[in-house]
C-alpha cells in the first residue's frame, strides 16, 4: 500500500528538527586568513506517495578572505547512507560532487567552479531521502534534521515541506487522538515559527 492511500484515513506527523549537521565550506590550499557565515537556508522538501523525500536547498555563504573552494553538506551518522542523487549547482551550473567514501570528512562534498574569496555566493543543493516517512497503521512520521549545529549561525532558516493527498491542518483545539489531520513540531531557536496549511 502506497503512502497516498494510506493517508487518506490517517496523519502524517512532520518533526522537522534545526539542530545537527548543516553546511560547512573548506578553504583551499595556502588560505590566507578566512572566515564565513551562512546568510540565509531555504529549504523545499517533496514528500512523495512512496514515503521518499526530495529535497532542495539554496544556502547562501558570505566569505570572507579565502580561497575557499568545496562545500561540505553534513548528515547525521546514520542518515548519511540513506542519501541518493545528491548533486549541487550554483546559478543553474552542475558542481563536481565526492560522495562520503571519497571525501576526508566522510560527507558529501561539492567544488566551487571557481574559489570565494570576500564575496557572498548561493549554492543549491538535491538530494533524495528514500523511505523518509515511517508509515505506521494510523500515520506517518517524518523526523529529519535539516539544519544542525557545526556551523556559527544562520541569518534566516525556511523549511517548507509538501506531502502527498489532501490532510487537512491541526488546530489549536483539534484532540490529540485524531490521526486524520496533519501535524508538525520544530526543534530548534525558540523565537521559530512552525505552521501549517492546507494544499494551494
Amino acid at each position: 500500500m502506497t503512502l497516498a492511500s494510506r493517508i487518506r484515513s490517517s496523519s502524517i506527523v512532520l518533526v522537522l528538527v534545526a539542530l545537527a549537521g548543516l553546511l560547512v565550506a573548506a578553504p583551499g590550499a595556502g588560505a590566507q586568513e578566512k572566515s564565513f557565515t551562512l546568510v540565509s537556508l531555504t529549504v523545499e522538501a517533496t514528500v512523495g506517495s512512496d514515503a521518499a523525500m526530495d529535497v532542495v536547498e539554496q544556502v547562501t555563504y558570505d566569505f570572507s578572505g579565502g580561497p575557499f573552494t568545496i562545500g561540505v553538506r553534513s548528515f547525521l551518522r546514520e542518515d548519511r547512507s540513506r542519501i541518493e542523487a545528491f548533486e549541487a549547482f550554483e546559478n543553474g551550473q552542475s558542481l563536481l560532487v565526492d560522495p562520503p567514501s571519497q571525501t576526508p570528512t566522510g560527507e558529501w562534498e561539492w567544488h566551487f567552479a571557481t574559489p570565494a574569496t570576500n564575496e557572498v555566493r548561493t549554492f543549491e543543493l538535491h538530494y533524495r531521502v528514500p523511505r523518509a516517512v515511517q508509515v505506521g497503521t494510523d500515520v506517518g512520521d517524518l523526523y529529519w534534521m535539516f539544519l544542525g549545529e557545526d556551523h556559527s549561525g544562520v541569518g534566516s532558516v525556511r523549511i517548507d515541506i509538501s506531502v502527498p493527498g489532501q490532510i487537512a491542518p491541526a488546530s489549536l483545539d483539534t484532540p490529540d487522538t485524531d490521526t486524520s489531520v496533519l501535524r508538525a513540531w520544530g526543534h530548534g531557536p525558540r523565537q521559530g515559527v512552525v505552521g501549517l496549511a492546507p494544499a494551494a
